[in-house]
């Protein structure tokens, strides 16, 4: 598209369409950096000039919000994005292959987020590797449960593009120092 993004339709009989849509829009600039001052660089930016070689894993039972959040770390920031549609393909992957990073959806059918997040602790390393969940839940309620689970940190549903970016740099690259 012209504003350098992406959109896409899924449908599914009896249930109806959702169109979406992906644009980049520009930060208006201030004239004057102040001396010394760094210059604000935005998480996308980072990560597309610094982390490409980066494996993601996004997990997630809803189609549509895959795509979207495969829209955002592949398209957009240029990550290596693997995708798992429950908690037990996620483990089987996690059990063949070392990701940099993974976002949890909290509710699966199958196994939840809570129990893959479990499962994948106890492979040999992944003792560290960020797990961040994806909730539309306030955090609060499931915030112990999360982290007694292992879990890192938690982005809110809907994903705000510039949150996911922020959070995804943030603990790549705090799990590589």
């Amino acid at each position: 598209s012209m504003m350098g993004g992406t959109t896409g339709v899924v449908s599914e009989p009896g249930k109806g369409s959702t169109f979406w849509f992906t644009c980049v829009l520009g930060k208006q600039e201030s004239k004057s950096t102040v001396e010394g001052e760094k210059e604000y660089v935005p998480a996308l930016e980072i990560l597309r000039k610094e982390y490409g070689s980066c494996h993601i894993l996004i997990v997630e039972d809803e189609a549509i919000n895959r795509e979207i959040a495969f829209e955002m770390l592949h398209v957009e920031a240029g990550l290596q994005v693997d995708q798992a549609e429950d908690g037990l393909v996620a483990v089987n992957l996690a059990e063949r292959k070392k990701y940099d990073l993974i976002c949890m959806d909290m509710q699966m059918p199958e196994l939840d987020g809570i129990a893959a997040t479990r499962a994948i602790r106890t492979i040999p390393c992944y003792g560290d590797v960020p797990i961040l969940a994806m909730t539309a839940n306030a955090f609060n309620e499931d915030r112990d449960r999360c982290l007694e689970a292992g879990m890192n940190d938690h982005i809110g549903k809907p994903i705000f593009p510039e949150a996911l970016f922020e959070m995804v740099l943030y603990w790549i690259k705090k799990s590589r120092l």
